[in-house]
């Protein structure tokens, strides 16, 4: 006779360290992506004077590396016992402080660059809106789940707040980024055969290719050599 077994197989899956880690490489790259963006490049200018690359660079390394040591210490040191998820531990405080430091320096990007082009309004406008609710959405979610959910329902809650806003946030960036509202959507765009020139300069600003030189006028034809005298 057929016997079925008291308890079901397990499911494959990746382990819960291997998981974070690729989340939080996720929000990384996505970070730097909105960060740029911010920055006008691809938008209003084709490039990044060095000083500013040096800082993403020394940022991207500098969140990287806390991030990591953040998540090895909650598997590490943290008492499953004694927290119910991250964001009520220091760890947790660790990860909303480094998301909210991203948010400041995106909103400085984007102050930055509309300062610099003020006839951008419109798009970064809607950009910065948009995207205020990724780096501020899960901070908030563990602060209200903190105080109104029950307890065996918080990691759950967080959990599912931040893929949805994660999910929000790369559908949006689809929707902006469509060829059929691409000229739309970007419309300060710098043209291609301006990008070597482009360096920390408006694409407006660029003046265009000076035209060759006219051509000289073409000489008389010269005469034939008088024909001497018998």
């Amino acid at each position: 006779p057929l016997s079925l077994s008291p308890s079901p197989l397990p499911l494959p899956s990746l382990p819960l360290s291997t998981a974070r880690l690729l989340s939080s490489l996720s929000s990384l790259i996505f970070l730097l992506l909105l960060i740029l963006l911010g920055k006008g490049f691809t938008v209003t200018r084709g490039r990044l004077s060095r000083s500013e690359s040096a800082k993403i660079i020394v940022f991207a390394s500098l969140y990287g590396l806390t991030n990591s040591a953040l998540l090895v210490c909650d598997s590490q040191c943290t008492d499953p016992a004694r927290v119910l998820y991250t964001y009520e531990s220091g760890v947790g405080y660790g990860l909303v402080c480094l998301r909210l430091a991203g948010y400041v320096w995106f909103t400085s990007s984007v102050y930055e660059t509309l300062h610099r082009s003020p006839h951008t309004l419109p798009f970064f406008a809607l950009f910065y809106a948009a995207y205020a609710l990724w780096f501020v959405g899960v901070p908030l979610s563990a602060l209200c789940v903190g105080g109104l959910a029950p307890l065996w329902s918080r990691a759950k809650l967080v959990n599912a707040t931040s893929r949805c806003v994660s999910f929000y946030a790369h559908a949006v960036f689809l929707f902006i980024t469509r060829p059929s509202a691409a000229n739309r959507n970007f419309p300060f765009h710098v043209r291609t055969s301006q990008i070597g020139a482009a360096v920390g300069e408006e694409s407006e600003a660029i003046s265009p290719l000076p035209l060759p030189p006219p051509l000289p006028a073409p000489l008389p034809p010269s005469l034939p050599p008088p024909i001497p005298r018998p």
